[in-house]
């Protein structure tokens, strides 16, 4: 009977913990159509702004470092984008595979991390975090781009960095998320020929063209990374959800199997007393 027992035991906990796994799809099911009810509309503009700014920026040499430091020493640039949380399948594991997968130093590499998923998993694998914005993802999505932009041109400018990179997770669609490895800075391939002809300062534009560059392409890194986790979160607990209801079904054959067992167990004593009288 204590073996019945069990196993009505184990299908309730099986149906609580597939209540929290619904829940949380419906969660993530919401907060996906929010994250492409916002990058949708701002793909337009982070799209014009990469054609003009690798068109411009393609053509015409970057502002040079300020300090003489040599170029030997500068690292590479790298921002990473994961999520605080876990819970949403192979998203944080596969933005640290790319990471992994471009066979960087970690001495060569100063890592941005905006996530402390990849944060933590990153540090296990011996890189050190430069900067982490982990704590201000729930900043207004342009405002930390913005944060992440200005550290970033910063340390570019300053001639600790000679390169800025992003690694993120493109979202395709609500079962495709692929994480991509994108160079900002230089600019590797013009996506046309530069027709463009300064008539002020070109110095000083070009340095706000630079800065307004990087930050919309982070900034819809940011989004599109919004968009992947919530997707692979819902997929994720769709998964579990699934998963639930067949171990339940598995329990059930199991329960009715040992309930009937003992029933005849039961029905074999009773028999075997009376003949014993």
């Amino acid at each position: 009977m204590s073996s019945v027992q069990e196993l009505k035991r184990r299908q309730e906990r099986i149906r609580s913990t597939q209540q929290i796994t619904k829940a949380m799809k419906l969660v993530s099911t919401v907060k996906l159509q929010r994250a492409r009810e916002h990058a949708e509309p701002a793909a337009v503009y982070v799209k014009r702004m990469r054609e003009f700014g690798q068109t411009f920026l393609g053509h015409r040499p970057l502002p040079a470092a300020e300090d003489a430091q040599d170029t030997a020493a500068r690292k590479k640039l790298v921002v990473v984008f994961s999520a605080n949380r876990g819970l949403a399948g192979g998203y944080n594991m596969n933005i640290v595979k790319k990471v992994i997968d471009q066979q960087w130093s970690a001495e060569d590499v100063l890592l941005c991390t905006v996530g402390r998923r990849a944060a933590e998993l990153l540090r296990s694998r011996g890189f050190h975090v430069w900067n982490d914005f982990s704590d201000e993802m729930d900043t207004e999505p342009y405002e930390l781009a913005g944060s992440i932009c200005r550290a970033a041109l910063r340390a570019y400018e300053n001639g600790h960095a000679d390169s800025i990179t992003v690694v993120y997770t493109k979202f395709y669609n609500a079962v495709t998320q692929l994480p991509v490895c994108e160079k900002l800075i230089p600019v590797q391939e013009p996506v046309a020929e530069d027709v463009f002809t300064v008539e002020s300062d070109e110095d000083l534009f070009l340095g706000s063209l630079l800065s307004e560059y990087v930050t919309a392409r982070i900034y819809g890194a940011l989004l599109e990374s919004a968009a992947s986790e919530h997707g692979s979160r819902m997929q994720a607990m769709d998964a579990a959800t699934a998963n639930a209801d067949e171990l339940i079904e598995q329990l059930a054959k199991q329960y009715n199997r040992a309930r009937q067992g003992a029933i005849t167990q039961e029905i074999t004593e009773i028999i075997a007393g009376a003949q014993a009288i």
